[in-house]
């Protein structure tokens, strides 16, 4: 590879018109590549489900109406409330009108509208029944019983709540089918229609929705929606200022997190701009270098995008946002051989010193994100895959094209380059501390005791950014529909055989035609019209030839015994398919579990294989594999004892500290073996690169510990944590082990 490169170099240093004839055109190649692309903003494409968990998230986020936006009015005063809500109706449509779908403020409920709701729930009810549900029909059908509720029934409609409740009275007159008929929007009767209008039971809030049609996940288009409906509650805030408007649900939700995203980002991405600019100039004594590395990184970001087109059409852009911080692990390229420029007479030089750790520590890290390819998340995939080549890129341009513009400034020896920090904390050797050797040994046995013990956070909520009101309303929704304390469980039945069905549906009725005659004597005794209960005999007498062939139900069931409920449930509906999130979200757990044992497995393979081969030897690939594994155990027990735990967000730093951490203990290596074999010292000089390259990615990604938003601080943290594990581990194992291999050697 050394002779490729050096010959390379030396050809293009004659052909200067070919070099920039071969970069300009590879450049606008990819450049044309990269525009074919589309980029999403698609969140669930990090979920790694399959086909069955991908069809349950979709029927979660369908029944629990997860593309639904609530918007809440609070107003002591009714009327202006109910004009406040007109206002606003009006006032969206003009706002929305940049949308490209039409968008429905539903301000009230139609009784018609709830009639044929229930109409359409009453419609599977024959398919729903067990036989325990049979037995509580044949007992409720007593002379006593029907005459008790008809006179309930009677109570109820002369509430104000009647035009909720007459449709479900009409469809189930002796409340047989209770669990499987609820009023729509009541919240267990926490709220009350005035004209319509929904309003809670104390008159002081109502609320009205609007769907939206881009679901819960894509926020690129949501944030177009959530604007129309800020800019509507600022133009009625001036006729209304009485009346307190705020917006809730998962796509609003999700817009809050992409804001906070981008909001972090700026601030997180001025500091580091900042940070980095500091060390660059400190460090880099020709200021030129600090372009000709930004080309450099430039360059592999662009080879990776043109790279991507010809393989897909489409890729996530928050896909984008995460590999930035590749570019922690990219400049270690161009800022290597930069350093060692300064330090040798020639690029020749340079050249055959570098390249080895250069090339080998690109391969394995390479090989490394390559291991998120085969996942299921398609998101990871592409990550993975953008990765790789990002890297790809940037170590071609570093190796081929780079030299030619840092050639010239190598001449420039006029400013003599003096000692400063970087050097001191390069010349140190940690390793030949006794007492620090034996800590680093203790503390190892002790923390490989915790490491395993580290579980991992399946809980979205806890990543996910919700502002103060948007809590506040979250939790007032669940109080009032009782739901704090309960889980939804969702149940999926192919129905194969309807026609069984239905012949025991009508075999029963059959058998209780007594019982249906006592029901419209008592009904006319007591005042009811004679078609007051026209469709609860309409479903008696089934004539729906519309057979379903799927059906969806849900029920709320106390978190403390759902395991028992979903076994019961299980029971009555033997081929029923029953999840809830929890399960998804334990599923999720066990996906990125077993996809992290697999990436760790297969990356430490990679790594420690390609150690051995490129070193010549295992005991060698030995001493610059074990830095890695000693600081891997390091981070999993330190984030044990200080309760951080990964997340579906910060588990992708897993793999970008091992590809670190490899060119580092890589470089250190190299080192050794170099000075040993050519008496040359040479370690200093990669061990200051390394600094360099830990403080750049100190400043790049660690500053995230400032962000507000719960993901993108766990990986600032993650960050710190693994990269104080990984250089001191660099710097004190491999001369350590090197000492002692060449002992046994001798």
């Amino acid at each position: 590879m050394k002779k490729i490169v050096v010959a390379t170099y030396l050809f293009l240093s004659r052909h200067k018109c070919l070099y920039w004839c071969i970069m300009i055109i590879m450049s606008v190649l990819l450049a044309v590549g990269a525009t074919r692309l589309h980029y999403s903003e698609d969140i669930a494409s990090f979920m790694p489900f399959n086909e069955q968990q991908q069809k349950q998230f979709a029927i979660y986020q369908e029944q629990a109406q997860a593309q639904t936006i609530t918007l809440l009015f609070d107003s002591p005063d009714e009327e202006r409330t109910i004009d406040a809500i007109d206002t606003f109706a009006s006032l969206f449509h003009q706002n929305a009108e940049v949308l490209s779908h039409h968008i429905q403020v539903r301000t009230t409920i139609n009784p018609a509208l709830i009639a044929h709701q229930i109409d359409s729930a009453a419609q599977l009810i024959p398919f729903l029944l067990t036989s325990a549900d049979y037995a509580h029909i044949d007992s409720a059908l007593t002379t006593g019983n029907i005459k008790q509720q008809l006179q309930l029934n009677r109570t109820k409609l002369l509430m104000p709540q009647s035009g909720l409740l007459q449709p479900i009275i009409s469809t189930d007159p002796l409340n047989l089918f209770g669990s499987y008929l609820r009023p729509p929007q009541q919240a267990g009767g926490a709220f009350d229609l005035i004209d319509g209008y929904i309003f809670s039971a104390d008159h002081s809030r109502a609320i009205a929705f609007i769907d939206s049609p881009f679901g819960s996940s894509e926020t690129g288009q949501n944030a177009k929606l959530a604007n129309a409906i800020d800019q509507t509650i600022h133009n009625l805030n001036a006729q209304f200022p009485d009346v307190n408007i705020h917006a809730i649900g998962a796509p609003m939700v999700s817009v809050s997190n992409a804001k906070r995203i981008k909001l972090d980002s700026i601030i997180t991405i001025s500091i580091a701009l900042i940070l980095i600019s500091f060390l660059l100039f400190y460090s880099v004594k020709r200021k030129r270098d600090i372009l000709y590395m930004l080309l450099t990184i430039a360059f592999g970001m662009l080879f990776a995008l043109g790279t991507m087109s010809l393989i897909t059409n489409e890729i996530s852009i928050i896909v984008l946002g995460i590999s930035s911080v590749i570019v922690g692990i990219a400049v270690n390229y161009p800022l290597h051989l930069i350093v060692h420029r300064d330090l040798r007479p020639d690029m020749v030089t340079t050249l055959k010193e570098v390249i080895s750790p250069l090339v080998v520590g690109n391969i394995t890290t390479v090989g490394a994100f390559l291991c998120l390819v085969p996942l299921q998340a398609k998101a990871l995939h592409d990550l993975g895959l953008f990765s790789a080549l990002m890297l790809v890129g940037t170590i071609l341009f570093t190796i081929f094209f780079l030299p030619q513009l840092v050639e010239r400034q190598q001449l420039d020896t006029a400013t003599e380059r003096h000692t400063d920090w970087i050097d001191h904390l390069a010349e140190l050797q940690p390793h030949k501390s006794k007492m620090l050797t034996t800590i680093v040994i203790v503390l190892t046995i002790v923390l490989a005791f915790f490491a395993p013990n580290l579980s991992f956070d399946s809980n979205l909520n806890n990543i996910n950014y919700m502002t103060d009101q948007q809590r506040n309303d979250v939790n007032y929704f669940l109080n009032i529909a009782g739901k704090k304390n309960t889980q939804t469980v969702y149940i999926v039945r192919e129905i194969s055989d309807s026609r069984n069905y239905l012949d025991q549906w009508n075999i029963f009725w059959t058998n209780h035609s007594t019982q249906l005659d006592s029901l419209r004597l008592i009904a006319a005794d007591i005042g009811f019209k004679a078609d007051a209960f026209t469709p609860f005999f309409d479903l008696i007498n089934y004539k729906n030839d519309n057979v379903p062939t799927q059906i969806n139900q849900q029920i709320e069931v106390g978190k403390d015994h759902l395991q028992a409920e979903k076994t019961r449930i299980q029971s009555l509906y033997p081929d029923a398919e029953i999840f809830d999130i929890q399960t998804l979200n334990s599923q999720l757990t066990n996906t990125l579990s077993d996809n992290f044992d697999y990436i760790g497995l297969v990356c430490s393979l990679i790594v420690f294989i390609f150690l051995c081969i490129n070193l010549r030897s295992v005991w060698l690939g030995l001493i610059a594999f074990t830095p890695m594994l000693v600081a891997w155990v390091w981070i999993l027990g330190i984030m044990y004892l200080l309760d951080i735990q990964f997340n579906i967000v910060n588990i992708i730093l897993a793999t970008f500290i091992f590809g670190q951490g490899d060119d580092y203990t890589i470089f250190i290596t190299e080192g050794l073996i170099h000075e040993h074999q050519t008496g040359q010292p040479i370690l200093a000089a990669y061990k200051r690169s390394i600094i360099l390259s830990a403080l750049i990615m100190f400043a790049g990604i660690g500053v995230l510990v400032v962000a507000q938003h719960p993901a993108m601080r766990s990986l600032g943290i993650v960050t710190i944590l693994g990269m104080i594990c990984v250089v001191l581990m660099a710097y004190i194992i491999p001369p350590l082990l090197y000492k002692i291999y060449i002992k046994i050697k001798k």
